[in-house]
């Protein structure tokens, strides 16, 4: 996942776009100057050819090669989906690339001198060092030779880097590039190539010839081979550098494994060389001896853990034997108690046999009593049905009493309340009486006054006085009558008061005999209720003696099964006695076979303290290992 994701967002260093644009254009750079300085060109013809138009197409389009070589190959990279056609597609690609990034500058840079002479005769010039001669085999040595001093240090420069970005590709022994002797062969051969040339590139201007040696070697011969040698000595370093590099980081990754220390990260591929297969063979190795120390570290755990187990289980075992000894002989010495309890079992049986037999007789006479029960109860039962009938009758004239009296109780209630009204009513007719008296005296009074002013008002007030007299007789009448009235009533009032009276004691009785009839009521609900009881506690009671008959009846099956059965239980106690004879002896061999299993699981138990001995020094050796 980690390595997909490099891939889709791969992009070449800036700074490998840098070195293999100098690979590519630094001979052409210094190819002018180089020229001038072997005085094969003057300083006009410098000048004339930094301002040929050829230059100025040449320069762009060795710029650009480099550029769209790189672009392509990020695009290449970022479609790689790590499948096995993939991996070889990129890595030929990347070799591809590299042989490229040799071959194709020093195509363009050689082709520069064959251009300038083109130029040369299409303008039918020659340079004035050369004397009318071509300058073709010149130009061709000088930029060989810069190629051979320049281009390697820029191009290990170029690989070293680029190959470290691809460190996370995967690199196998057929997609290596050059090996690293043929690589430092090549190196140092490009190396002496361009001291070489460089040095006898004076010689190859014809007006150099005709200069004094001694000059030429001062100012030009040695000045050239220094600075070839110095380029020359500067790829051989880089070239040697990287291998130290790779040779360091492997010592370092060699040193911390030879320490036991697993715990390191993996190598990196940074040179696609021996250096890199080194690499990939240690981190092969890495892996398996660290997954081969970690499975051997978790089995020497667990099985350390594992005799631990075995050694406690055995102490355990150990423990169990002789406790399985110790029951053993408990279970002996209970069997010979056993034998024993059989006989005493076998005689208690026999007196067992006796007693079931006489219950046997005893229960025959209890099921014929409860037969006779269940008769009886049975009648009872038919009986209190019957009084039960009559209670209902009798219930049904109780709550008829019980109306009427209601109704009597009623009626004197409202008897009752009527003498109350007609008392109350008298008391308003004696009050009348009063007023008629009281009128009556008033009109009397007033009779009198008026036969006084009569006798006072002489003849005229005769008739007057005849009218006062009639009202004096009426007055009188109506007191008279007002009298009679009111002790009528008074004696009418008495009458009712005690006819009221009397009411009240009717109610009362009525009262009484209300309660009465509830209470005969209540009586005989609760009587009604308890023989309905009573019939169903019979009735259930005749049910229970059913099933008792039942049951003894069941008893009597289940004496007579337990009268065959006690005598088959006497066989097999005479069969048990036999049995516990042979397991007797039994027990007696076991015993011994217990003794000689204590004895191999003690053996076992040395053994196993020995192996853990073993397992754990063992485990101290592999933890040494410093594991991830």
């Amino acid at each position: 996942m980690e390595n997909t994701e490099k891939r889709a967002a791969y992009r070449v260093p800036f700074v490998t776009y840098v070195f293999l644009v100098l690979v590519y254009i630094w001979p052409s750079l210094v190819y002018g100057v180089t020229m001038l300085w072997y005085g094969g060109i003057t300083v006009a013809e410098f000048q004339k050819a930094l301002g040929d138009p050829l230059l100025f197409i040449y320069i762009p389009l060795v710029l650009i090669v480099p550029i769209v070589s790189c672009k392509n190959f990020e695009k290449d990279m970022r479609s790689y989906d790590g499948s096995p056609e993939q991996v070889n597609r990129i890595n030929h690609l990347v070799k591809l690339h590299e042989w490229l990034s040799v071959s194709v500058p020093m195509a363009t840079s050689l082709l520069l001198p064959f251009l300038y002479e083109l130029r040369n005769k299409m303008r039918g010039t020659t340079y004035e060092a050369f004397q009318g001669a071509s300058a073709l085999r010149f130009g061709v040595v000088v930029m060989f030779s810069l190629i051979s001093v320049y281009n390697v240090s820029l191009y290990l420069m170029y690989v070293h880097t680029f190959e470290r970005s691809l460190s996370w590709v995967p690199f196998r022994a057929g997609d290596a590039g050059w090996p690293l002797v043929r690589r430092n062969i090549a190196v140092g051969f490009f190396s002496m190539c361009g001291i070489l040339l460089m040095t006898i590139a004076v010689f190859y201007v014809p007006a150099n010839r005709d200069s004094d040696f001694a000059l030429l070697l001062e100012t030009k011969i040695v000045p050239a081979g220094v600075v070839a040698m110095i380029f020359g000595l500067f790829g051989v370093y880089l070239n040697a550098s990287a291998t130290k590099k790779s040779i360091s980081a492997i010592e370092q990754f060699a040193a911390a494994l030879s320490n036991k220390d697993y715990t390191v990260q993996e190598l990196l591929v940074q040179y696609r060389n021996e250096t890199g297969l080194l690499v990939n063979d240690l981190n092969h190795f890495y892996k398996i001896t660290r997954d081969v120390l970690s499975g051997f570290k978790d089995s020497i755990t667990e099985s350390t853990e594992s005799t631990k187990v075995l050694v406690e289980n055995m102490n355990n075992a150990s423990s169990n034997i002789k406790a399985i000894n110790e029951s053993i002989t408990s279970v002996q010495d209970d069997m010979n108690n056993q034998a024993a309890g059989v006989e005493e079992t076998n005689s208690a049986i026999n007196q067992i046999m006796a007693s079931i037999r006489t219950l046997n007789q005893s229960i025959e006479s209890q099921a014929s009593s409860v037969t006779e029960s269940s008769a009886a109860v049975d009648e009872m039962v038919a009986n209190i049905r019957s009084m039960t009938q009559i209670l209902e009758k009798n219930t049904s004239s109780v709550n008829m009493l019980s109306d009427a009296s209601d109704e009597g109780r009623s009626s004197v209630q409202n008897a009752v309340e009527t003498s109350q009204n007609i008392i109350e009513q008298s008391a308003s007719l004696l009050e009348a009486s009063i007023i008629i008296q009281t009128i009556a005296s008033q009109t009397n009074l007033l009779a009198m006054n008026a036969a006084i002013e009569s006798a006072h008002a002489g003849e005229a007030g005769k008739g007057f006085a005849v009218v006062a007299d009639e009202i004096r007789k009426l007055a009188e009448q109506s007191s008279a009558q007002g009298k009679a009235i009111s002790d009528n009533l008074k004696a009418l009032s008495a009458s009712i008061a005690e006819v009221s009276e009397d009411v009240k004691e009717v109610q009362k009785n009525f009262d009484s005999i209300y309660n009465l009839a509830q209470t005969v009521r209540e009586q005989e609900t609760i009587i009604m209720n308890a023989m309905n009881e009573q019939a169903s506690g019979n009735q259930q009671v005749l049910e229970a003696m059913k099933n008792i008959n039942d049951s003894t009846i069941a008893v009597k099956d289940g004496s007579d099964e337990m009268v065959s059965g006690g005598e088959q239980i006497v066989k097999e106690m005479t069969i048990l006695s036999e049995v516990t004879s042979k397991i007797n002896e039994r027990m007696n061999a076991m015993t011994d076979n217990v003794q000689q299993i204590s004895n191999g699981m003690s053996t076992v138990g040395e053994s196993s303290a020995q192996t853990l001995s073993g397992a754990e020094r063992l485990k101290s050796v592999i933890d040494s290992f410093k594991l991830a």
